[in-house]
């Protein structure tokens, strides 16, 4: 697996996530809230810690039990197939496309797109993703929560 830079990260953490990291629990105070260190505020993509599919990988930077407003999530998936169905969920998400070819469903319309795009999903509207090219996809998502 390569190494991804991913310039997301200034938005994640410019938009307060305030913790990075996938297997690493920020501790707590005496108040129940979070205390972040450089250890837990730091994650780097490692094979070791990504969670397989059957359709290929998923990683997450800021996972949904750490940060109460925001995921972020980098996903891999292989040609010609897609992690999950159309779906909506309330919160706001954006997807970014590092590499391939992928078809864009948002609210019963269809655009293919490639690298370097960024699609939004607005609150409550059916969306989707698949693979249509012949080679895997990777793309990064930030979900508000």
């Amino acid at each position: 697996m390569s190494r991804t830079v991913i310039v997301l990260l200034v938005f994640v953490v410019g938009a307060g996530a305030g913790y990075l990291g996938s297997s690493v629990v920020a501790a707590k105070d005496g108040a129940d809230k979070p205390v972040y260190t450089i250890a837990n505020c730091v994650s780097e993509l490692s094979e070791d810690q990504v969670k397989k599919t059957d359709k290929g990988w998923q990683f997450w930077f800021v996972p949904s039990s750490l940060s109460k407003r925001l995921v972020f999530k980098m996903t891999e998936v292989a040609a010609h197939s897609a992690n999950h169905p159309s779906h909506a969920h309330p919160g706001e998400e954006i997807i970014f496309v590092f590499e391939g070819e992928v078809e864009f469903s948002l609210a019963g319309e269809t655009k293919i797109v490639g690298p370097n795009s960024s699609l939004y999903c607005p609150p409550g509207v059916p969306h989707g993703i698949r693979n249509v090219g012949d080679t895997p996809i990777r793309y990064a998502i930030i979900l508000a929560k």
